[in-house]
């Protein structure tokens, strides 16, 4: 979760009627199995074993096979103000149907895996309610 999430979120960091809710590939989810640590010069969550070793990460989705968070989505998860959730590879590619066929949308795999979480949010709130998923751009445009 780096830029997106970021300009996102900041917008409604200080509404505390908005929930913030960050979906990470399960395998590359430092914002939901890291720990504190640096890297790349940024104090963030960090994938990295007992000794500060930089653990790999996994994820069909190039954007989110990294393994550490943006540091303002870190400090607003330490501060409570942002859940970290989890989605499988297989969770995005049945994203990607989703909005492929409901939505006729073709969005990057990091967005695939946020459509799920969004679904199970959109029930739990029930009618009336807003969620607001982030749609990044396809992969594979140059």
């Amino acid at each position: 979760m780096g830029a997106a999430a970021t300009g996102l979120f900041y917008a409604f960091v200080e509404e505390d009627d908005v929930r913030l809710v960050c979906v990470e590939a399960k395998e590359a989810a430092p914002l939901y199995h890291g720990s504190v640590g640096v890297l790349h010069g940024c104090r963030t969550l960090v994938l990295q074993d007992e000794n500060g070793q930089i653990k790999p990460s996994e994820a069909i989705a190039p954007d989110m096979n990294f393994p550490g968070v943006g540091p303002e989505v870190a400090h607003w998860k330490n501060i409570g103000r942002v859940e970290g959730k989890t989605a499988s590879d297989d969770e995005a590619m049945e994203g990607l149907k989703v909005l492929a066929k409901d939505e006729q949308v073709t969005a990057c795999l990091n967005t695939r895996y946020a459509v799920g979480e969004a679904m199970r949010l959109a029930k739990e709130l029930g009618p009336g309610q807003n969620v607001v998923l982030l749609v990044t751009g396809k992969d594979d445009i140059h």
